[in-house]
């Protein structure tokens, strides 16, 4: 018996080539004689080509991507990524693979383990994942400013105060998991003359913030004869 190739080519629609090349995600695996196609919103619908042989697909999540920087919030995350290697006849990991990678649950600075979660086959490939991949959550900065502040000459220095820049989601000074206090230091006294002194400070960690400090500056100014009549230090009569 000889087989026509004007009648194949009618019930292809095409050529096998042209209906099943390599990418179109025509391709199924691990299939037996009478087995559906299966994931038939992959490929063309209509043509597929069934192999016996079920080839192996690794999956390994991509460790450089999978980070963020300390937000306080689980619904910002990104998705997690990941490579394959071993797919044939041009398949796509979008083609191959339904569902998503998951991690453990955690919104602290620190390492979570990346797991297979959801991520289904669904063209027939028999799939690898590769253990000890984490997600990474790094610390977010945090800017801690002098608030600047002056005095006459004579006088004690102020009660020093300083700014926040960089609290996330919401969070105060009192609510971001801040330890330790706020340490002013400046060289002015109350021997001090006129000018502009430097005011350092220092004193608080956190495990979700990498802190830095900007020094503010103290304006020590000369007194007038009012102020030094009303001044604390008046000389007596």
């Amino acid at each position: 018996f000889e087989r026509d190739p004007s009648v194949l080519a009618l019930l292809l629609g095409g050529s096998l080539a042209q209906r099943a090349a390599a990418g179109s995600g025509n391709f199924r695996y691990d299939r037996q004689n009478g087995d559906a196609a299966g994931a038939t919103g992959v490929g063309d619908g209509a043509t597929y080509v069934m192999y016996r042989q079920r080839p192996t697909v690794t999956v390994t999540p991509t460790d450089s991507t999978n980070t963020k920087v300390y937000n306080g919030s689980a619904g910002a995350d990104p998705q997690l990524a990941y490579g394959t290697k071993g797919q044939v006849n041009g398949d796509t990991a979008a083609q191959i693979f339904s569902g998503s990678l998951e991690r453990a649950s955690g919104q602290n600075v620190g390492s979570y383990v990346i797991a297979s979660g959801t991520l289904a086959d669904q063209l027939g490939y028999q799939v690898t994942f590769t253990t000890g991949h984490t997600f990474g959550i790094t610390p977010a900065p945090l800017v801690i400013s002098v608030n600047g502040a002056s005095r006459y000459i004579g006088q004690q220095n102020p009660s020093f105060s300083a700014s926040y820049s960089g609290l996330v989601s919401g969070e105060t000074i009192q609510t971001a998991g801040l330890q330790g206090q706020l340490s002013f230091s400046t060289t002015a006294n109350t021997l001090s003359g006129t000018g502009a002194y430097a005011v350092s400070v220092d004193g608080l960690s956190s495990q979700n913030y990498s802190i830095s400090y900007v020094p503010g500056i103290l304006t020590v100014r000369t007194a007038s004869v009012s102020t030094v009549m009303l001044g604390p230090w008046k000389p007596k009569v």
